[in-house]
């Protein structure tokens, strides 16, 4: 798993290299309130340099952000990591079911209580 890196303001996981994405490409996915476990939590998604064929544009899950009032440590944090793997790991799974949860899927989103903070 990879490691959780602690800034001033947040946590931060990483789950693909920043240098797969595009520079002017990187957006935040702010979570909404309406769930309390993902208050404080945010999405940076951007698009990737080389992306699959069919998936050009797509937004992708670079990292996870963990806002530093709402987590105390780092031990919260990889708590909340390992109950949403499903955000935050890849399983034994098809490469098209893989492709399908990494690219951002609005409806999923939505589910989510997700919406976009620049």
């Amino acid at each position: 798993m990879p490691g959780i890196e602690k800034t001033e303001n947040e946590f931060r996981f990483r789950i693909k290299d920043p240098g797969l994405f595009r520079d002017d490409s990187f957006r935040y996915k702010k979570l909404k309130k309406k769930d309390k476990t993902l208050t404080g939590v945010s999405l940076l998604v951007a698009k990737l340099k080389n992306p699959p064929k069919g998936h050009e544009g797509s937004m992708v899950t670079q990292s996870v952000r963990f806002d530093r009032d709402k987590f105390e440590d780092s031990e919260s944090v990889r708590k909340w990591v390992d109950s949403h793997s499903s955000l935050t790991k890849p399983t034994k799974e098809s490469l098209e079911n893989y492709i399908s949860r990494v690219f951002i899927d609005e409806t999923i989103l939505e589910k989510l209580g997700i919406e976009e903070s620049l």
